[in-house]
């Protein structure tokens, strides 16, 4: 599905959301900058919280399947990259243990300065509400393994799964990870996700988030 904006996306997705989720309790979290500004609109849709999970991705050299072997995000969580087929995985982590150690650290000392800039996500906010996960276009499902793997410590209630577009492979890791799915459409050739949007100028993202917090104080 090709669209004006990640603006034009959020308001789709949410006017597919309001009706089920509108009076529950429920928490926006954002995979990226780019799905802040699509979590926008659903959270103001259905008078939410918008916060937004940072990552940092490990990138593997020589891996045919991913470019990269897992993310961290500012926690320290690290999830692999289930995509990868679970033999080779077990290869490469055995015998590239020491650079996938460094890169973590690394990766973590630049999300660290992010936050920062930029806050922490209080964790007390998903207790007991169902987490709307928003993404501006699963290319595959790492981002949202890395979002489940943040929130599993947390006793939270449904984990909903929201994009514009995904590919078929992120639809196939969903359906395992995610309690429900709403993506507007599934693409079989999945290119980069800035390929789906005719304008990809970003707004303020720290600004963004400001606002839905002064919104529901």
């Amino acid at each position: 599905m090709y669209l004006h904006d990640r603006q034009e996306a959020g308001r789709l997705l949410a006017a597919s959301l309001v009706e089920k989720y509108r009076f529950e309790d429920t928490v926006i979290l954002a995979l990226s900058p780019g799905g802040v500004v699509v979590g926008y609109e659903i959270a103001k849709a259905l008078h939410a919280r918008l916060s937004l999970l940072l990552t940092e991705p490990i990138p593997m050299p020589g891996v045919a399947e991913s470019e990269v072997i897992g993310l961290i995000d500012q926690e320290g969580h690290f999830t692999y990259n289930s995509m990868i087929p679970t033999g080779l995985l077990t290869e490469l982590v055995s015998e590239m243990h020491s650079y996938i150690e460094s890169e973590k650290l690394l990766k973590l000392h630049k999300l660290s300065r992010i936050m920062n800039e930029e806050g922490l996500i209080d964790p007390s906010q998903f207790y007991g509400h169902h987490v709307i996960i928003v993404s501006d276009g699963f290319k595959n499902g790492l981002s949202f393994d890395a979002a489940v793997n943040y929130l599993k410590p947390i006793n939270t209630g449904k984990l909903i799964a929201v994009a514009p577009n995904a590919s078929v492979r992120a639809i196939d890791r969903l359906h395992i990870a995610a309690d429900e799915i709403y993506v507007s459409d599934v693409v079989a050739n999945y290119l980069d996700t800035d390929h789906y949007f005719e304008d990809n100028t970003l707004p303020d993202i720290q600004q963004l988030m400001n606002e839905i917090i002064h919104k529901w104080e």
